[in-house]
This record gives structure tokens, C-alpha cells and sequence, in this order.
């Protein structure tokens, strides 16, 4: 895919969102697909504005059980993406091609930045919650450790499934009925989009437009950051005297390193024997350079590195070259508890919720994550519990 530039040089983001649509029965699927717009690409309607393209796949999930002692254990058997135009069982592929290439993109390099969404629609059969959580599950597990560490791009992730009409208590009896209706009654159902194929052409339509409206609101607010820092190259670091009196601020203070990088050196005609003090490394948000946390509050002792080994896949994304003797550096930095600001930021959600997102208390742009049960950090080691800020979230700032 090309780079989308401008006539002044300046770079425009592409919001690229691919959606699929999910059901038991590929002939249902492909009916839906049918009456969705075909992939296309919404030129900007300003110099800045972000192009826009959407992709629509055909997606079969397959259930099975087996009994484990008298119980019957229903899993997902397969979840694959349907050929176009003529569905044939032997030429089904799988999501990870699909995922591993959302991955790739969002992972480049250069002025264009494009920023992508996954988007599941799943109906067309599928209507448990059961069924649902497991192709969640599922794909979540073909997705990087954490995707939205990288500066490039992200990606933003969606699952729904479609509900019954108010008339209806389930999906089931609401297709049943839609099977008994006349062919008349169904093109017209079909046409105002309530029932059958139509309905869940509008869900997934309406779920593709909530994704890219999104990803649009995500890259406004980050061009507005960027822009408001341009003219402020002052890194924040914590004093114990500025802005006592907000809430946030005074869990984490806010100033100038200013000051204390342009400190007067000590009078080398003094008598005293001098001491240098050891030089002290604060990690700051990237985007507005507020401190987050220093060296005393990372994990002590650190893990060690490439102590465990879960997955191939998420090797493969961490940069683990099996079979040699190559040596992964960590992708985050790990803290060895939680930080006062990080409750306020995160409304009490850090203290009632397993996991979460951790934002800057000045910006509130996405700086890290915690998972009280644990994490695997890219080196392949597992963490647990894990409070950690990716890498290219952050700033190291050495003093």
C-alpha cells in the first residue's frame, strides 16, 4: 500500500480498518458480505485529513465437544477466513496471515503513519456468549503482546455480536422467524435491513463506521498533543512545591529539569572534598514529557530475561530467533508496585480491576498497562503481577 502524502510534504495517516464477519455457515456469511459496500478508499476532504479505506472479509467459526468425565467441553474448532468469490473447503486460510499482516504495517516506519482496526461482527449462527468468548480469546491470542506499544501505529480491536429485535428473546427464534416469512416478505425485510442477512449488513456496516470514527478521534487528539509540545521542549520532573493544590498534580508533581540541569556548578576553590552524585534516570511520557516514575520504583531485582518460552507466535513478534543463540533485549520497563497516581488516573480501577490502561496524569494519552495476574514481557519471560510502560511510550531522561 502506497503512502498517502500531500502537495506540501506534510504527512497525512491512513485509517485502515479490517472487518470480519463472522457466522457458522459460509453461504449466510457471504449473503451478508454481498449486501455490504465493496472495499473502498474515502479520499480527505482536507490537506490533513486522513484517508480512509475499509476491507470486508468472510469469516466460518466451527464448534466442537468432547466429554471429560461426563462433562461436555465445547471448544472452538477452527475460525478462518472464506475465499472470494467461490468458497471451497480446501482453500479456507487462516486469520494469523491476516493478523500478522495488520502487525507488519502497523509496525512501519516512515511520515505516513496508519493506523488500523480489527473489527469482529459475528452473527450469522453464532449468538452464545460462550461461542463468542472463545473466538475472543482466540484472537486476542494471535495479536502481539501489546500492540499498541509501537510509535508507528495500532492496533484497535472490536468484537460484537448482533442481538435479537425487542420482539425476540434470542437470535434462534428470531431467524426462525424469519425463515417462515414469504420470499416477498423477506426481500422487503432484507431491503429495510430488520431481519436476516440485512440486519446484520447494517450491524457490521455500523460497527466498520464506529471503528474508523474512533481511530479518527485517536489520531485528532494525538496531532493536537504533538502540536501543543512542539513549542514546549521542557521536560517535567517532580517538585515537591509546584501546582500543590490539583488533585493530580499533587500525586505527581509537575516542573521544569530546567533549573535543575542548569544548576551552578559547585566553587571549585572551596576547601570541602566534593562527592559527584550518582547520576539518577527519570522515564517521562513521551508526548508531553511529564515524569511517570524513577529508577527506585522499577522492579528490584529486574527478571531475568527470555526465562520462558509460551509461544511461538509471540516469539516470532518479539523478535526471538529460534534455533540461535540471539539475545532479545526487554520491549518494557517493569515497576515492582503501583504509584499514587496511578489511582487517580485510573479512577480507583487499578485497586477493583485485574488489568487495565495507565495514563499520563497531564496528557491522558496511553502510557502503560497493569495486569495483576501477569504478563509476558517480549523477552518471553513472564511477570507477575506486571505494571510496565513500553518503551515507545516513554523517554528515559538521565540527570
Amino acid at each position: 500500500m502506497a503512502d498517502q502524502g500531500t502537495a506540501s510534504g506534510k504527512f497525512r495517516a491512513t485509517l485502515l480498518c479490517h472487518t470480519l464477519v463472522i457466522g457458522c455457515h459460509a453461504k449466510r456469511v457471504n449473503r451478508v458480505l454481498s449486501l455490504l459496500p465493496k472495499n473502498d478508499e474515502s479520499a480527505p476532504n482536507e490537506p490533513n485529513e486522513p484517508t480512509r479505506q475499509t476491507r470486508y472479509h468472510a469469516c466460518v467459526s466451527r464448534f466442537d465437544s468432547y466429554d471429560d468425565g461426563g462433562t461436555e467441553k465445547r471448544y472452538l474448532m477452527k475460525c478462518e477466513l472464506v475465499p472470494q468469490p467461490q468458497p471451497q473447503s480446501n482453500e479456507y486460510t487462516s486469520i494469523a496471515n491476516l493478523v500478522d499482516e495488520m502487525t507488519a504495517l502497523s509496525s512501519r516506519g516512515g511520515k505516513n503513519p496508519i493506523h488500523q482496526a480489527l473489527v469482529l461482527a459475528i452473527g450469522c449462527g453464532i449468538d452464545s456468549e460462550e461461542d463468542v468468548e472463545m473466538i475472543r480469546t482466540f484472537i486476542r491470542s494471535l495479536l502481539p503482546v501489546d500492540t499498541e506499544s509501537n510509535t508507528q501505529g495500532r492496533i484497535d480491536l472490536t468484537i460484537a455480536c448482533t442481538q435479537p429485535n425487542p420482539d425476540f428473546d434470542t437470535m434462534t427464534d428470531e431467524n426462525d422467524y424469519f425463515a417462515k416469512l414469504s420470499a416477498s416478505e423477506k426481500e422487503t425485510a432484507v431491503t429495510e435491513q430488520t431481519l436476516g442477512p440485512g440486519k446484520m449488513a447494517r450491524f457490521v456496516t455500523t460497527l466498520t463506521h464506529d471503528a474508523i470514527s474512533k481511530l479518527q478521534t485517536s489520531v485528532t487528539k494525538a496531532a493536537d498533543v504533538a502540536s501543543s509540545t512542539d513549542t514546549d521542549d521542557s521536560i517535567h520532573l517532580p517538585d515537591n512545591q509546584s501546582n500543590a493544590n490539583h488533585p493530580v498534580a499533587a500525586a505527581v508533581p509537575l516542573t521544569s529539569a530546567a533549573s535543575l540541569l542548569r544548576s551552578s556548578p559547585p566553587d571549585s576553590s572551596a576547601s570541602c572534598t566534593i562527592t559527584p552524585p550518582q547520576p539518577q534516570c527519570y522515564y517521562a511520557c513521551r508526548k508531553c514529557r511529564t515524569v511517570l516514575f524513577q529508577d527506585n520504583d522499577l522492579e528490584d531485582p529486574p527478571h531475568a530475561e527470555s526465562f520462558h518460552c509460551f509461544s511461538i507466535r509471540k516469539q516470532k513478534h518479539a523478535g526471538l530467533n529460534l534455533g540461535a543463540n540471539s539475545h532479545n533485549k526487554c520491549g518494557s520497563m517493569f515497576l515492582q508496585k503501583e504509584l499514587p497516581w496511578m489511582e487517580q488516573t485510573s479512577s480507583g480501577e487499578i485497586n477493583s480491576s485485574n488489568e487495565g490502561k495507565l495514563k499520563c496524569p497531564k496528557c491522558s494519552s496511553k502510557v502503560g498497562v497493569w495486569k495483576w495476574s501477569g504478563t509476558q514481557c517480549p523477552c518471553g519471560t513472564w511477570v507477575t503481577p506486571a505494571i510496565y510502560f513500553p518503551l515507545g511510550k516513554i523517554d528515559v531522561i538521565t540527570v
